[in-house]
């Protein structure tokens, strides 16, 4: 039988995805803000810090379309098998670690992505990707605060056989 805290991490991980793929798909349908335009009528990109440019072509970070469908695919695809692994493998300290690093990771691009939506001032997809933030940044809690408790236990034992 499963632990209640991999059960709430399980679920946590699964409800942070299902938001992330409703906000991918919702900022998918919505319709792109407008951009600056020049005096010719040519829309123009605007640069902004950390390698992000935006314009007619979409968005790029370092050569790479963040919003692309393959890479929302993969990052969905992760996330489910991540929620896999601990429910599987939760007694593994590994994957309970990798599990709270990609949360962790997976929290701070969904705050990149809060700070992005607040400057095209979109406060529907503010909202979703501060929830999505928020799941990840608990899920993270979670599974860190999970395996350093499974590790006090150990360290004591280990303490009382050197003695």
């Amino acid at each position: 039988m499963r632990p209640h805290n991999v059960v709430v991490l399980t679920l946590v991980v699964l409800l942070a995805t299902v938001a992330f793929g409703f906000g991918a798909a919702l900022e998918k349908a919505t319709p792109a803000t407008t951009s600056p335009q020049t005096t010719s009528g040519e829309v123009t990109g605007s640069s902004e810090p950390g390698g992000e440019s935006h314009g007619a072509a979409g968005e790029s970070v370092l050569g790479i379309n963040p919003e692309s469908v393959p890479l929302i695919a993969a990052a969905v695809l992760s996330s489910l098998a991540l929620a896999g692994g601990i429910w599987l493998y939760w007694r593994r300290a590994a994957v309970v670690w990798i599990v709270g690093g990609a949360m962790f990771a997976f929290g701070a691009l969904d705050a990149i992505e809060v700070v992005h939506q607040l400057a095209v001032q979109h406060p529907t997809l503010v909202a979703v990707a501060t929830v999505v933030a928020v799941l990840h940044g608990v899920a993270a809690i979670l599974a860190i605060s999970f395996a350093l408790r499974r590790e006090q236990p150990q360290r004591a034992a280990a303490r009382l056989n050197e003695t």
